[in-house]
């Protein structure tokens, strides 16, 4: 997501790009901020997911040698 923000963050342009074009430059800007804002956003709540997603792992990889453990020692 972080390479789609900078992408979205290099799609903006001036009014003397817009040409003819130069009603919609504000708009287009304030969609391009807003769009660079959530992608920047939605970077962030990846790697915490990415970090829960870890500690879910590490967790169950722990219990599962716990148990197997517990499970040798029945037999």
């Amino acid at each position: 997501m972080t390479a789609v923000k900078a992408k979205i963050e290099g799609m903006e342009f001036s009014r003397i790009e817009g040409g003819i074009f130069q009603a919609i430059v504000g708009p287009h800007t304030a969609l391009v901020q807003k769009m660079a804002t959530l992608t920047g956003q939605a970077s962030q709540r990846f790697d915490q997911v990415a970090e829960v997603l870890i500690v879910c792992a590490d967790t169950y990889e722990a219990e599962e040698r716990t148990g197997m453990h517990n499970i040798d020692n029945l037999w």
